[in-house]
Parts: C-alpha cells; sequence; structure tokens
C-alpha cells in the first residue's frame, strides 16, 4: 500500500489542476469567439501571423497557475502591442461574458 504525505499529495493535486481545467474547454465556443473577434486574422493555431501563434502563447504561459486569468485580462483589456516596427492598440474580445473569455482563453492554453 502506497502512503501519501499530505505535502506529495498537494503537489499532485497541483500539478494535475492545471490538466483538468483545461479539459473541460468548449472547444467550439471558444474558437466561435476567437472569429467574432478578429483574432484569427492575426493569431494562427501553430503559425505565426501578425501576431504569435496560440501555440506560441501557450508555451509563454506554461506552468503558471494563474494563466487563464492572466490571458483573460490581456484579451480584455486592449494593450498596446508591436506589430513589425509600428506600435498599435490590441482589439479587446468583443464579449462580456466573462466565462466565455476565460474558456476562450484555456483554448489558446491548450494548444
Amino acid at each position: 500500500m502506497r502512503v501519501l504525505t499530505l505535502t506529495g499529495l498537494l503537489t499532485t493535486i497541483a500539478l494535475t489542476l492545471p490538466t483538468v481545467a483545461l479539459a473541460a474547454v468548449d472547444e467550439d465556443g471558444a474558437t466561435a469567439l476567437l472569429k467574432s473577434s478578429g483574432c484569427v486574422a492575426c493569431h494562427k493555431v501553430d503559425a505565426k501571423g501578425m501576431g504569435p501563434s496560440f501555440k506560441d502563447v501557450a508555451g509563454k504561459y506554461k506552468g503558471k497557475g494563474d494563466a487563464v486569468d492572466t490571458l483573460s485580462k490581456y484579451v480584455t483589456s486592449g494593450p498596446t502591442v508591436k506589430i513589425g516596427s509600428k506600435e498599435q492598440k490590441h482589439p479587446a474580445v468583443k464579449s462580456n461574458d466573462e466565462a466565455a473569455i476565460k474558456n476562450m482563453a484555456a483554448y489558446i492554453l491548450s494548444r
């Protein structure tokens, strides 16, 4: 019989939670929001477009427990981004539905 210490159990849970959270992604809802917000005009799943690929974004946030919240805030805040040599305001996601935005962020992070 294997006995887990409290530390071992907490570590196991902590390593499993991000996977569980990403497994529950509504892909159809996420891709619909990405399309309706115009994200796919600049971002692709595996290839760099005018913006980074979703795969590159996922790599940037990999292992960060607050990745969904951080990315959700980023895509709704309209930050200034550099495209080529020009700086411009990144368009915000066209939704006020926090759950839909977090689902979209989880979708991007699961790529």
